[in-house]
C-alpha cells in the first residue's frame, strides 16, 4: 500500500537477499563483526562473509552508507576509492578514516 514505499525496514543480509531498497544503511562494518572474528580461521567462511557484504551492498538502488566504531572491515578497502567517501560523526569527509565513529558513503 501506501504505507508501504515510506516504512523503514529492519533486517539481516540475509534475509534482504534478492530485495531492493532505495535507501540502504548497513551497521556493524568493522572487523570481527564483518567479518566475523570466528570466520578469520577458514578461507572459506572468510570468503562468505565476502559475499554477505555484496548482498548487503547490492540492495541499494541510489544510495548505500556503511558505519562502523573502531577499526573499519577490510572489506570496505576493497572497494574501488574512486566511487566511496569515508566521513567522520561531523559529517567531514577524508579520504581515508581518521576517527574511531565514521561511515563511508558510496557516491
Amino acid at each position: 500500500g501506501e504505507r508501504a514505499g515510506k516504512s523503514v525496514h529492519l533486517m539481516t543480509a540475509h534475509m534482504a537477499k534478492g530485495l531492493e531498497f532505495s535507501t540502504v544503511y548497513v551497521a556493524g562494518c568493522a572487523e570481527g563483526l564483518l567479518p566475523h572474528s570466528m570466520s578469520l580461521s577458514s578461507q572459506s567462511e572468510l570468503e562468505e562473509e565476502r559475499r554477505l557484504m555484496y548482498v548487503a551492498a547490492t540492495r541499494a538502488k541510489n544510495y548505500l552508507q556503511f558505519s562502523y566504531v573502531g577499526v573499519p572491515s577490510r572489506f570496505l578497502f576493497e572497494m574501488d576509492p574512486e566511487f566511496y567517501t569515508f566521513q567522520n560523526r561531523y559529517g567531514e569527509s577524508s579520504e581515508l578514516p581518521n576517527e574511531e565513529e565514521s561511515y563511508i558513503t558510496l557516491d
